[in-house]
Order: C-alpha cells, then sequence, then structure tokens
C-alpha cells in the first residue's frame, strides 16, 4: 500500500526559532524522503467525507486525506524550564 505525505507549513521553514542553516537542512532531508513541503500555507477548512477528510487551504488548494495530524509551536513559561533540578541531562 503506497501513500503520500503532504506537510503544510505556515511560514517557508518548519522549525521556527532553530538555526536556519539546520532548518533548511531538515526540509531537504524531509523532500528527499518523498514528503511533499508546502511552505507559506494555512489549512483553512477540514470537511468529513465518507471516503476521508477533505482539506482546503487558503490558498485554494484541495486534497483529500485519511488522516489529517496538527503540530503547533510551544511557548513554555520560563517557570518550566526551572521546575526541573541540573542533573547534566
Amino acid at each position: 500500500m503506497e501513500s503520500t505525505v503532504d506537510l503544510f507549513i505556515r511560514k517557508e521553514l518548519s522549525l521556527r526559532g532553530f538555526d536556519d542553516e539546520m532548518r533548511t537542512v531538515v526540509a531537504i532531508n524531509l523532500e528527499g524522503s518523498g514528503i511533499k513541503l508546502r511552505p507559506g500555507t494555512n489549512l483553512s477548512e477540514l470537511i468529513k467525507m465518507e471516503d476521508g477528510i477533505r482539506v482546503l487551504t487558503g490558498h485554494g488548494y484541495e486534497l483529500m486525506a485519511i488522516v489529517v495530524l496538527f503540530a503547533t509551536g510551544n511557548s513554555l513559561p520560563s517557570s518550566y524550564y526551572n521546575a526541573f533540578p541540573s542533573n547534566g541531562f
């Protein structure tokens, strides 16, 4: 069974906050693994259908998916970093 993976990224590169060179290398490796990157794209609508999920983007692109996963950035409060004692890890 063959599958395809489309990775929609709101900005031009994923992993905001990391070094741009590393972000570029990750993007190149993802594409090399057969993942279709779609930078600068927001999902505007997900519609449950009998045969899957209809995905619409802000650019008017449309595709059918079996699974849609969302991963959003997270800014942790500084108290989180202070909650664990430094033990060399």
